[in-house]
C-alpha cells in the first residue's frame, strides 16, 4: 500500500454504504470486550438486512452528537476502518476519539494514516467544531492503540485503575491526549 492514496470521508445520515460498513464492523468483531469497558454481546452475527434496517436510525441519531469518518483507499474505493469523534465539549474545545479496523486491516500502518489525516483535518483545517484537544482511552494491554497514540506524541494524562474487567482479571485504562499546539509544532 506504499503508493496508494487515502481519504477520510465523513459519514452523513444518508451514506448507507458507509453506515453498512460500520454495522458490519460491529457485528463481526469477536473481541469487542478488549476495546470497551461497556458490556457487550460476545457472539458475532451474520449480516441481516432486517437488523441493518434497525441499526440505521440508531446511527443516524448518534450522528447528531458524534462524527464518524471512514478511511478509504482511493484506488479501489476499499473501506478500511473508521474513527469516531464524540463527547465534544464546546467550553473546553475537546473531544474524544475512538478508532476501529477490521482484523484483516490491522498491523498494516493504516492507523497512522487514519490518525494523521484526522488530526490534520481537525487541527489545521477549518473544522465545524473548535477543537483544542483530542483525547482517547484504551486498556493497558492494547499495545496497538498505545503505540499509535505514542507515535503522534499523545501525552499519557492518567490511569483509571482496574477499569476493564475480563472475568476475574482487572486491567487499567489509559487516557491519552494531544493539544492543537503540540500537533502543529
Amino acid at each position: 500500500m506504499n503508493k496508494t492514496n487515502f481519504t477520510l470521508e465523513r459519514i452523513g445520515e444518508n451514506d448507507f454504504d458507509l453506515i453498512e460498513f460500520i454495522y458490519k464492523c460491529q457485528i463481526n468483531e469477536s473481541e469487542k470486550e478488549k476495546s470497551t469497558v461497556w458490556p457487550v454481546i460476545s457472539n458475532t452475527m451474520k449480516f441481516d438486512q432486517e437488523n441493518f434496517k434497525k441499526f440505521i436510525p440508531n446511527l443516524q441519531k448518534a450522528l447528531k452528537s458524534r462524527v464518524y469518518y471512514v478511511l478509504i483507499e482511493e484506488q479501489n474505493n476499499n473501506l478500511l476502518g473508521f474513527l469516531q469523534l464524540s463527547e465534544y465539549n464546546s467550553r473546553n474545545q475537546s473531544a474524544e476519539i475512538g478508532f476501529y479496523f477490521p482484523k484483516e486491516n490491522r498491523r498494516k500502518g493504516l492507523g497512522k494514516i487514519l490518525i494523521k489525516l484526522f488530526l490534520d483535518t481537525v487541527f489545521n483545517g477549518k473544522y465545524f467544531w473548535k477543537i483544542n484537544k483530542i483525547y482517547g482511552e484504551t486498556c493497558e494491554i492494547n499495545e496497538g492503540s498505545i503505540k499509535l497514540f505514542e507515535s503522534f506524541d499523545f501525552h499519557l494524562d492518567g490511569v483509571m485503575r482496574q477499569h476493564y474487567w475480563f472475568g476475574e482479571k482487572k486491567i487499567n485504562q489509559l487516557i491519552f491526549s494531544i493539544l492543537k499546539e503540540e500537533h502543529n509544532k
